[in-house]
């Protein structure tokens, strides 16, 4: 399913300086089952409520499926957590160009800019559109003047708003539930106690994933599976609360504030910026749980291989040692090509990848780098998927929340304020 690689954080590959012993989990086995114990003790109470989710009944999200299927176009309008998660599953699980290719098209609205608004105006037929309005606490600056602009422009051009709006937002809390009532819109609430970088297995990810087809029941059962795993596994053998303690103690011992997130295939950028999201909200703090002045997290950044080795790594390579770098990879993509040379085998920059393909070519790319990287001392481990489709995405996804609540009790801190 997921599989992680530490062998690049061990002295034997990155030598004593910079390097963790091979028994390191064990040497922090008190932490590690503590933190264990507390999110464990704290399944099923505010605010560990997100752990939940992967198993609450989403029929009523999935009996929308016929109605999404009467619109060309939709629209997810939303800032943050309400609109990175929904493009996560976009850019992992569709194709790169889908919009060019689909009769069901998705465009993201997220973020004020007035040309990413207008600009969609330009390319979407109204009539055959469906603007879905996520704001968690229902008044979000973003979101809800962007929704002011598309509420008066349906309206100009007479058009139904509760056939081309749909809300998801608090119960009760703020002004967006309350339009919905006033204008009867249909409307999907996020539970109570689920912050909106938790949100993605509520209506916040899920309705847009039923809209782009996304199988739903996959899609969740890999997060289960993880959950399953998760609570089997003892904490100091558990890959998912080993990669928290890899993190947190290159940050808290080595002064390593980046957290460099190489995506080795374009489609997991997506969970890149999903994740650079949930990492940085969650544990960058200013006070500890004991309102100790801390002011504390590393910074995560998202980068893509095998285009940024043409760019960063030179700096990476002999800058300065305050990185830890992710290495995010798919062992068997869904699409890949074999070089078939021929006349132009007699040229010498073409004629190795004669016979191999292109998976094989970025696949030895990364291999090199975080070779090259461990060679100097750089610590860097792997986390790859199987393969890349609804069920391992849920899985990567719970395992990234359970990693970030799990870093949060070792730096002391509230992951979800």
């Amino acid at each position: 399913m997921i599989s992680f690689d530490f062998s690049n954080v061990l002295k034997a590959n990155i030598g004593g300086e910079f390097g963790l012993s091979p028994n390191f989990p064990d040497e922090y086995n008190e932490i590690i089952r503590k933190g264990y114990l507390k999110i464990e003790n704290g399944r099923g109470e505010y605010p560990y409520h997100f752990m939940e989710l992967p198993y609450e009944d989403h029929e009523e999200i999935k009996k929308y499926s016929d109605i999404l299927g009467k619109y060309k176009n939709f629209v997810v309008v939303g800032i943050g957590g309400s609109a990175l998660g929904a493009y996560a599953l976009f850019n992992a699980l569709k194709h790169q160009y889908h919009n060019l290719i689909s009769d069901r098209r998705i465009f993201f609205i997220d973020n004020s800019d007035p040309a990413t608004i207008l600009n969609v105006f330009d390319v979407v037929d109204l009539k055959n559109t469906l603007f879905n309005i996520i704001t968690k606490s229902g008044s979000t600056a973003e979101t809800m003047s962007a929704f002011s602009l598309i509420f008066n422009i349906l309206k100009e051009e007479g058009l139904p708003l509760n056939d081309h709006l749909v809300v998801t937002t608090d119960r009760e809390k703020g002004d967006l539930v309350k339009i919905a009532g006033e204008y009867n819109l249909p409307t999907f609430t996020i539970p109570e106690g689920v912050g909106g970088r938790y949100s993605l297995f509520t209506p916040v990810g899920l309705l847009p994933a039923l809209y782009m087809g996304v199988d739903l029941d996959a899609l969740l059962e890999g997060a289960k599976d993880v959950d399953s795993y998760w609570r089997r596994t003892p904490a100091e053998e558990n890959p998912i609360a080993v990669s928290a303690l890899v993190n947190y103690l290159y940050h808290t011992e080595q002064a390593r504030n980046i957290l460099a997130m190489m995506c080795y295939k374009d489609a997991l950028r997506g969970m890149g910026l999903w994740y650079q999201q949930l990492w940085a909200e969650s544990l960058g703090k200013k006070y500890d749980l004991d309102s100790n002045l801390v002011e504390t997290g590393a910074t995560p950044v998202v980068l893509r291989g095998a285009t940024d080795q043409h760019s960063l790594l030179q700096l990476f390579m002999e800058g300065p040692n305050d990185k830890l770098f992710v290495f995010f990879d798919v062992r068997n993509p869904d699409r890949d090509r074999r070089f078939h040379i021929g006349s132009l085998s007699k040229y010498k920059s073409l004629a190795y990848f004669d016979g191999k393909s292109s998976h094989d070519l970025i696949t030895a790319e990364m291999s090199g780098v975080k070779y090259a990287l461990a060679f100097n001392g750089k610590p860097n481990y792997t986390v790859s998927l199987e393969s890349l489709d609804a069920y391992h995405l849920g899985a990567l996804i719970y395992a990234l929340e359970l990693q970030t609540v799990f870093t949060s009790t070792l730096y002391n801190v509230n992951p979800f304020d």
